[in-house]
């Protein structure tokens, strides 16, 4: 049997398409810290810190970044937010705005596309989207009978808002809401008697 770490060298030295999140990009074993590519194309790029994005952005000869700066923002080490000693609208102005919204707001138009016709939600959830989110307008790709809502729970409607308080899980669970939590299951428990496929978010 084959070291999976030798065949996947082997694969990634002869491979024409290569994929891997921004730091394996480097790792010797994927065959990629030392060519440079074509293109590169680095999808999410608005969720990848600016150190993390320049590892593979190095390595090719034309770079597509793919994101949007609208949605989650970049991620940022606990521990490293806590080493600075600067209020919240200093942090903010300095590093809550990604490499690739810098890069978006910097770059000239002609180097830049904004994709404005979603398919993933319902054109009730999508106008809102867009009048919260994106005041140059989205399109909504499916019609309404398309994406309707058959579950049974909130007579029809595709978005709703449930008022839950804050109820910590102690000192070391801080970020815990159990009320939350609670409130979830409960409305799981109504929704399985007649949906097929629930999907649960958390942020």
């Amino acid at each position: 049997s084959a070291n999976p770490l030798q065949l996947a060298e082997v694969i990634g030295r002869y491979a024409q398409v290569k994929g891997a999140t921004c730091q394996q990009t480097v790792a010797k074993r994927h065959g990629m810290y030392d060519a440079i590519f074509d293109a590169v194309i680095v999808d999410e790029a608005a969720r990848a810190n600016p150190l993390d994005l320049l590892i593979p952005m190095t390595l090719g000869k034309k770079v597509i970044l793919v994101g949007d700066h609208k949605q989650l923002p970049h991620i940022l080490e606990p521990d490293f937010e806590q080493q600075l000693e600067m209020d919240a609208e200093q942090f903010d102005a300095i590093y809550s705005q990604s490499l690739f919204e810098r890069l978006y707001k910097e770059l000239p138009a002609s180097k830049k596309v904004m994709l404005r016709k979603q398919f993933r939600m319902h054109p009730q959830i999508g106008r809102l989207v867009s009048r919260l989110f994106y005041p140059e307008g989205l399109q909504h790709g499916l019609p309404e009978e398309a994406l309707a809502n058959t579950s049974g729970v909130y007579d029809g409607y595709h978005l709703a808002w449930v008022n839950v308080p804050f109820e910590a899980g102690g000192e070391s669970r801080r970020y815990v809401n159990e009320a939350e939590a609670k409130t979830v299951i409960k409305l799981v428990k109504q929704l399985v008697k007649d949906a097929k496929n629930i999907g649960n978010i958390s942020i």
